[in-house]
């Protein structure tokens, strides 16, 4: 895909009626090319991104010399005057305390040394969650108007009063109207992208990586761009793919027997599986925009490692913003493909959040589907988001944060969460068609399976997929539409085809569903918890902090599905739990 200022020139696109679609054949990589070390950007040229990332992120969409168009300014005063659409954001018997931050002080407890209970915690880092993100997404579509891509709305640039079917504004200065047929980027994509990529630098994060509990039984490295790649200009650089984690102990990345490359492992011998000869492939979620995987290495990769006992991966891959679908279903597909290839099938298995489950069910279902690859040996979803269409952003399809799940369409946050301490989710749904728009155009988002994977059928792509884990929370806004995939899930039959490599699993349906009070079921929806909860709950808010590990595991609801995700993991053949 080309960037934002290296589109096709109009008279090439005119009346073309093709969409981007998704390879049908990749060539995979070798052993060294997949297996050698990566590397990051030096210290100095970070420092350059990270500063040219500031700007664009504190200069968007206008200079901060025009406070009320420029959205650092404008969330720093809704933060600090609690006016976002025209009432304070706190609970409503929270005093206001001179810096805004509208609740008592012993509610940053989720980041502090105290020994408060895990419950209480989670409830602080969800209110703090949902006062910056009410803050910052009040005014969104105010500062970064959605394009208008119903036809037509702009005239063609080279035949005046002629206006084309597919025209839309790119966000480009000039105005230029280019008969774009996939994603629309849009100057929002770019701030999102900046701002991720700004923090992957920022010494605070760094200082909170070395203060979670973890790491220290695992060891990483760099992963070769045969991995996966990330946009022009992040801080992680050009030659940045992702990351491996593995057990500390192995001294160097152990890769599997029969590779031919590095620290290769042993043979698998009956009841001795070797660490080295399986993957676990988590491919992280961020909206499709805040793509690097650096937050995830210590959200997810270290402690999954060191309790599983297993190889990780997570790869990089390109924000929407510069790279809209099918840029990441393409890479991704690729990574797929060469773990298969080198791992084997039955010794790859494939976890996601959020937009990241969404690429891990797109991924599994182009590969079989599209690539004649088998699938993986088992999948688990967390938090899903898996239908971009617009009519999925409207009730009943969300939840609009209140008790009533009829309330009219509102901000889930401002109506809901912020009357609820600790409860309700904290997305912005205002933020959604900003998102939508810059991976994929609304026909794909509505039509498109691989983009939309919760719109698959049953008897169709959704038989692609392997045994599979689902998990979200109770007060997601996009519970409904996770309501909907599991109901379809349950009902879809493995495909015959695989069956007899899925032995190990005692049902016929890719989901077993035994209701939400079963033990055996592999779902779990977390009562009271929002969107990714585990994801960033468990290390965040069980594993931090002097009293990190405080209270019952198996009743702190942020690392209830987290550890049920890794109860069936441990049913998969060779993958059984070696915690290290």
């Amino acid at each position: 895909m080309t960037s934002l200022l290296q589109y096709a020139p109009l008279q090439e696109t005119m009346g073309s009626h093709m969409y981007p679609e998704p390879k049908s054949h990749y060539t995979t990589a070798t052993a060294e090319e997949l297996f050698k070390p990566g590397w990051e950007a030096s210290c100095p040229v970070g420092c350059a991104f990270c500063c040219l990332d500031a700007y664009r992120a504190n200069c968007s969409p206008m200079p901060m010399c025009c406070p009320r168009q420029n959205i650092a300014c404008v969330t720093v005063y809704n933060c600090v005057c609690g006016v976002s659409q025209g009432i304070f954001i706190k609970p409503l018997w929270a005093p206001c305390n001179p810096c805004g931050l509208c609740c008592p002080l012993y509610q940053w407890d989720c980041l502090c040394c105290c020994c408060k209970s895990p419950e209480a915690r989670c409830a602080s880092l969800t209110f703090q969650v949902q006062h910056f993100l009410a803050a910052s997404g009040a005014d969104l579509l105010r500062l970064y108007p959605v394009p208008n891509i119903e036809p037509p709305t702009f005239v063609d640039a080279q035949s005046p009063g002629n206006p084309t079917e597919e025209a839309m504004y790119m966000g480009n200065p000039s105005g230029i109207v280019y008969p774009w047929k996939g994603a629309a980027p849009n100057r929002f994509a770019e701030l999102a992208y900046s701002a991720a990529d700004f923090g992957l630098k920022l010494p605070c994060c760094k200082i909170l990586q070395c203060y979670l509990r973890s790491g220290s039984r695992t060891a990483w490295q760099v992963a070769s761009t045969a991995v996966g790649s990330e946009s022009p200009g992040e801080v992680s650089g050009n030659n940045f793919g992702g990351v491996w984690i593995y057990p500390r102990r192995c001294g160097t990345l152990p890769t599997p027997h029969g590779s031919g490359y590095g620290n290769e492992a042993l043979v698998d011998r009956p009841g001795n599986p070797q660490v080295g000869n399986r993957v676990i492939l988590f491919i992280h979620g961020g909206a499709f925009l805040a793509t690097g995987p650096q937050e995830y290495l210590w959200l997810v990769g270290f402690h999954l490692a060191e309790q599983s006992g297993n190889v990780v991966l997570i790869p990089s891959s390109k924000g929407s913003g510069l790279s809209p679908f099918p840029a990441q279903l393409d890479q991704l597909t690729r990574t797929y493909l060469d773990l298969v290839k080198f791992y084997g099938c039955d010794n790859v298995l494939v976890m996601g959040d959020s937009a990241g489950a969404n690429a891990a069910m797109a991924t599994i279902m182009h590969a079989v589907e599209n690539c004649g690859a088998p699938p993986p040996a088992a999948l688990a979803l967390f938090s899903p988001w898996t239908n971009l269409a617009d009519s999925a952003l409207r009730p009943p399809f969300v939840t609009m944060g209140t008790d009533q799940d009829t309330t009219p369409p509102g901000n889930n946050l401002l109506v809901g969460g912020f009357l609820h301490y600790g409860q309700k989710d904290v997305l912005p749904l205002n933020a959604f068609p900003l998102v939508n728009d810059a991976y994929s155009s609304k026909v794909y988002r509505e039509t498109n399976e691989l983009v939309s994977p919760g719109l698959a059928d049953s008897k169709g792509s959704l038989t692609y997929l392997p045994p599979t884990f689902l998990t979200y929370g109770g007060d997601e806004v996009l519970k409904y539409q996770q309501g909907e995939l599991r109901n379809n899930l349950k009902v879809t039959k493995l495909d015959s085809k695989y069956r007899d490599r899925f032995s190990w699993y005692p049902y016929d349906t890719v989901l077993f569903d035994d209701g939400d009070s079963s033990e055996a079921s592999n779902v779990y929806v977390a009562p009271g918890m929002p969107h990714d909860y585990n994801i960033f709950g468990a290390p965040l808010v069980y594993q931090l902090g002097c009293c990190c590990g405080k209270g019952d595991a198996q009743t702190c609801e942020p690392m209830r599905g987290w550890l049920k995700a890794l109860e069936f993991v441990d049913k998969v053949p060779g993958f059984k739990l070696q915690p290290l």
